[in-house]
């Protein structure tokens, strides 16, 4: 299994896997989100990840160095050091079997290798396998919040939890 920055010839393929998992387990995508404007502004901003198995893309997610919400109260670092995962997916057929704590424990790792000292991201709280697979990769719950008519978590990843 693979972790990498996305091609430009990997925009399609995600943006298919977007679309598959439209209604499918615990998305709350819709068609109008996320669009295949956002995977674009992805990859061209450097921030799209592709997982692969078997030279398979299987899943993808987005990281951003800065927060795209405007609430910072929830995150105990939040001073240029910490990035924030988004549109974390794994293709239906792959879901269940442990690929997503793969992709982004594979994802931390490479984000801490970049220097930066938290991670965080929000996921539906209705999502409970989302939730107890980040919980398995030691995010904690750092606030609550809606937004776009669900309600999230906030969680956040400390990469040395000595130092807070």
């Amino acid at each position: 299994m693979n972790l990498r920055k996305a091609l430009q010839t990997d925009i399609d393929i995600v943006a298919e896997i977007y679309r598959s998992v439209i209604g499918v387990n615990n998305s709350h995508w819709t068609e109008d989100y996320p669009t295949y404007q956002n995977v674009v502004q992805d990859y061209s901003k450097g921030n799209l990840y592709i997982f692969e198995n078997d030279n398979t893309v299987i899943g993808a997610c987005s990281v951003e160095s800065e927060s795209v919400f405007e609430n910072d109260d929830f995150w105990k670092i939040n001073n240029g050091t910490q990035c924030e995962i988004s549109r974390i997916v794994i293709a239906p057929e792959y879901q269940g079997k442990g690929y997503a704590r793969i992709m982004v424990g594979k994802l931390i790792d490479i984000l801490t290798e970049k220097g930066f000292k938290s991670v965080h991201l929000f996921v539906v709280k209705s999502n409970i396998p989302a939730v107890e697979t980040y919980k398995s990769l030691d995010f904690s719950i750092s606030g609550e919040c809606n937004m776009f008519g669900y309600e999230y978590f906030a969680m956040e990843y400390i990469i040395n939890r000595k130092e807070v």
